[in-house]
């Protein structure tokens, strides 16, 4: 990991060591900027997540988690052509999370990998990789336990 990478402690100021590497995947486009996913209709951000979530789990190829992580360290490559400024990395980070949790009303496209996203669960390590060319564009995820 990047000493520049832009760390967002959810888990209540704790630093723990990463436990074993559960989830690993690799998806083929980078994630979206806040800017773009605030600027999305609700219809385009329903079908943005549905869509997503295929993704996953066409990505993760295996079957789905039989039971959620209950506290997680959620590190995000975002491989990009242009990078974007501090909070459009992390919160554009939010509907990959919400496809990452367990299936709910509030998450109806969620695939069960994490239990929740609250402070004490989820802790977030997003980090901006440089590429050149369009095709290397990509996000690589990675679910530690903790």
């Amino acid at each position: 990991m990047a000493l520049d990478a832009v760390e967002r402690d959810i888990g209540g100021g704790q630093t723990r060591q990463p436990g074993i590497l559960a989830f690993s995947f690799r998806l083929p486009r980078p994630t979206l900027t806040l800017n773009v996913w605030q600027r999305m209709s609700p219809w385009k951000r329903t079908r943005y997540a549905r869509d997503l979530a295929w993704e996953i789990r066409i990505a993760y190829g295996e079957p789905l988690p039989f039971r959620p992580l209950e506290r997680a360290r959620l590190v995000l490559l975002r491989h990009g052509i242009q990078a974007p400024d501090t909070d459009g990395l992390i919160g554009g980070c939010k509907p990959l999370i919400d496809c990452l949790l367990a299936q709910s009303t509030r998450h109806p496209h969620g695939l069960g990998f994490i239990v929740d996203d609250s402070s004490d669960r989820l802790r977030l390590v997003a980090e901006h990789v440089q590429v050149r060319h369009l095709h290397d564009q990509c996000t690589v995820v990675e679910i530690w336990t903790i």
